[in-house]
């Protein structure tokens, strides 16, 4: 028998490892597949498709195609998790690249508080490495490894580096600072470190000539440094030296045009042509600039600047002349650019050089230029003709004239003068004196318009006649509402009123010009109302009043059946296209005039500037295609009708309507509305419209629906106008569910009663 009492030997039971959610689907979608593919090739096999895809076999490939959307993984559900990916989107720890392996960093938070360890786990145990980068890929110059750099090469492009940065951050309120750490810098310790010191330098003047200014004073001050030291500047003498080898460049660089020759495709090649043209020409502006600051701050010598001015007008002004040239210079010889260079260059030394050659040179030269100026271009002789303004005026510039940049207390000091200006203007208003600002006096070769030139043999009267209606006329172009006050006391100091001549001429000056402008005519108006008024209170008569009134009366009549003065030579054009517009356009210009006059007349009404039986005549001549000679028992037919003048007469209805209601003391309008009503049905669509919105208007009382319709409206108007529109929605639906909740209570059944029911 055998011992009961020892245990009986058992294999050991191997724990159950249960799949993951990854493991089953991976072989779930593996077997499905599988199965799908051994179907394919079964219909396949079977011939059942007979050269067709059969409806089985298209709903297979659909499956396969739900399923498989894109290549199977080749990797085991393990793998795939030892590379940190994951195909059910948890998030997993993110992959780090660094330039040749590629690193899974795992981040283990240790015990201690505000401290972290970070440990490298290489990916299964074994480098992935990526592909190594190209010797000539691009790097940043900081990142670029010399192989063998000596001490003094080093300096040397740091020292480069610094004086491009500098160059940079310069301003006019910055400039003293940067100033001193130019001076720190021993840029004439070594020739190649000088040299390219004063190119960096001289190739941000030419770029940014507005700063070159600020570029050339810098220079300035290290010259003088090293004056002060050696007695002699390398700087300097460089400068000079960069700046006559650039000067002595009139041309784009040989290599550069034969490298753009080599482009194959001709429409590129001239692109590439075009730009390289621009820049040259940008930097040849910049060299000028350059050459006339580096006088300015005595880095030139005046002979130099001289030979400069020579060389760049020597075709419109050679020292001597050969035998082409004394016949008279041709303006196809002449090298407009180099012109232009050489006047922008007398722009800004020309002052110095009057000082420094006691004004010899520019007149001989002037002179010179004057006597050629018919080779001249319009862009050099208006240039020159500046230059000759400017030396006359003592080389005062005028306006804003900013080639230099201006600090921010120079804006504020103009911000002070020009409210100390306005203060003084507000001042002498009070206390009824008139502040006269005096403007530097023109030049005698400035521009004029025909109207104010000198004509030989005009008499006295005739010149001030024309200068009258000169002074006019720049008065009403510059009028608006905020500066009306100040245009009236100008217009009441003219002695109009002198002559009749001159009184015609300057009325028909006003009428011109508020015919023209119909949205500025109550300006006109109110500014001869002011004038009428002056002349009432010392003559209690006004000239200026009848003048106007008998002016406006006669236009009036004569410009219904007034023809244009081109209409004949319309009429002479061949073409009866071109024939058809030049009459529009000029039938449409006289009724722009026409409006433009009834408008007038209505606006010197409501300023009490005409009497209503005149307004009256004026309506019942418009009106009076519409009025019949039989007591309305003919109709009138639509042909017979002049549409234009009853619209006018409808537009100056509807402007003067309001007075003459109270005028009259009785609605006299609607003898108008009247007449005009029975006789709708001979009126166009637009008049018929216009006597609807007319009656509309009388029936408000003359009040507009909209008072401010004709005002255009800013977007934050809009913005305002749609975020008032949202409150006033809001609260209406609030009122709303207020209102249901309330009628919901009011009309529930009461329990009480409901039970006892």
């Amino acid at each position: 028998m055998g011992n009961t009492n020892e245990p009986e030997s058992r294999e050991p039971i191997e724990p159950i490892i249960e799949p993951t959610i990854e493991e089953l689907f991976y072989k779930s979608e593996f077997h499905r597949g599988e199965q799908l593919e051994q179907r394919l090739q079964q219909l396949t096999d079977s011939g059942e498709t007979d050269g067709f895809y059969g409806r089985e076999f298209m709903v297979a490939s659909r499956e396969i195609q739900k399923i498989f959307k894109r290549d199977p993984c080749p990797l085991t559900p393990e793998v795939i998790k030892k590379l940190g990916l994951n195909l059910y989107g948890e998030k997993k720890p993110t992959i780090q690249y660094t330039r040749f392996y590629l690193k899974k960093r795992k981040i283990i938070k240790s015990g201690q508080q505000g401290k972290t360890t970070q440990k490298d786990d290489n990916i299964g145990d074994e480098t992935i490495q990526l592909p190594p980068s190209s010797p000539n890929a691009w790097k940043p110059s900081r990142q670029k490894i010399v192989k063998i750099v000596s001490d003094e090469e080093a300096v040397m492009r740091d020292t480069c580096q610094n004086v491009r940065a500098l160059l940079n951050k310069v301003t006019p309120t910055t400039k003293r600072l940067f100033i001193d750490t130019f001076l720190s810098y021993n840029i004439s310790s070594n020739k190649k470190l000088l040299t390219e010191v004063v190119e960096i330098v001289l190739k941000k003047a030419f770029a940014d000539p507005i700063y070159c200014d600020l570029y050339v004073q810098i220079c300035q001050a290290k010259a003088a440094q090293e004056m002060l030291l050696t007695k002699k500047s390398l700087l300097k003498d460089s400068i000079l030296t960069s700046i006559e080898e650039n000067f002595q460049a009139r041309k784009v660089d040989p290599k550069i045009i034969s490298s753009i020759n080599r482009e194959p495709d001709l429409e590129k090649r001239e692109k590439m042509k075009l730009v390289e043209n621009q820049k040259f020409k940008e930097k040849r502006f910049g060299l000028m600039t350059c050459i006339g600051y580096l006088y300015f701050y005595y880095l030139l010598d005046k002979l130099q600047v001289r030979v400069y001015i020579r060389e760049t007008l020597k075709s419109i002004a050679p020292r001597r002349l050969n035998e082409n040239q004394r016949r008279g210079i041709i303006k196809g010889n002449v090298n407009q650019q180099e012109v232009f260079y050489g006047l922008h260059l007398l722009e800004f030394v020309g002052k110095r050089l009057d000082s420094d050659y006691k004004h010899v040179f520019l007149t001989d030269l002037f002179k010179q230029i004057k006597k050629e100026e018919h080779g001249l271009s319009n862009k050099n002789l208006f240039k020159f003709m500046k230059l000759v303004d400017l030396r006359e005026d003592n080389w005062k510039q005028r306006g804003l004239y900013r080639l230099r940049p201006r600090t921010i207390d120079d804006i504020r000091k103009e911000i002070i003068e020009e409210a100390k200006l306005l203060k003084a203007q507000a001042r002498a208003k009070a206390e009824g004196s008139k502040l006269v600002i005096c403007l530097p006096p023109s030049s005698p070769n400035a521009w004029k318009p025909l109207r104010q030139r000198v004509v030989q043999n005009v008499p006295d009267e005739e010149a001030a006649i024309r200068n009258m209606c000169g002074n006019v006329r720049a008065l009403l172009n510059k009028v608006t509402p905020t500066t009306k006050g100040y245009f009236i006391d100008e217009f009441l100091s003219y002695e109009i009123s002198s002559t009749p001549k001159l009184l015609t001429a300057v009325v028909g000056v006003v009428l011109e010009k508020a015919v023209s402008d119909q949205m500025y005519c109550n300006l006109y108006v109110q500014i001869c109302q002011a004038k009428v008024a002056q002349e009432m209170r010392l003559s209690k008569k006004s000239l200026l009043e009848d003048a106007i009134s008998a002016k406006v009366t006669q236009v009036f009549r004569s410009s219904r059946r007034r023809k244009s003065k081109k209409q004949a030579e319309i009429r002479k054009e061949n073409d009866s296209t071109k024939q058809k517009e030049n009459g529009s356009m000029d039938t449409q210009k006289l009724q722009e005039t026409r409006f433009g006059l009834v408008t007038f007349i209505g606006e010197l009404y409501l300023n009490h500037s005409m009497e209503k039986e005149q307004i009256t005549g004026c309506l019942w001549e418009l009106l009076k295609s519409v009025r019949s000679r039989e007591n309305q028992k003919r109709p009138i037919k639509k042909d017979n009708v002049s549409q234009t003048e009853v619209f006018y007469g409808l537009h100056l209805l509807e402007m003067v309507g309001k007075l003459m209601d109270k005028e009259y003391k009785y609605p006299f309008s609607n003898r108008f509305l009247k007449l005009l009503k029975a006789s709708e049905n001979a009126l166009s669509n637009k008049n018929r419209f216009k006597l609807m919105e007319l009656v509309d208007l009388k029936e408000r009382r003359w009040r507009p629906q909209v008072s401010i319709h004709l005002k255009p409206k800013t977007i934050g108007e809009i913005r305002e106008e749609m975020e008032k529109k949202k409150k006033y929605i809001a609260q209406k639906q609030e009122k709303k569910s207020v209102k249901s909740v309330w009628m919901t209570i009011l009309h529930l059944p009461d329990v009480s009663s409901s039970t006892s029911s």
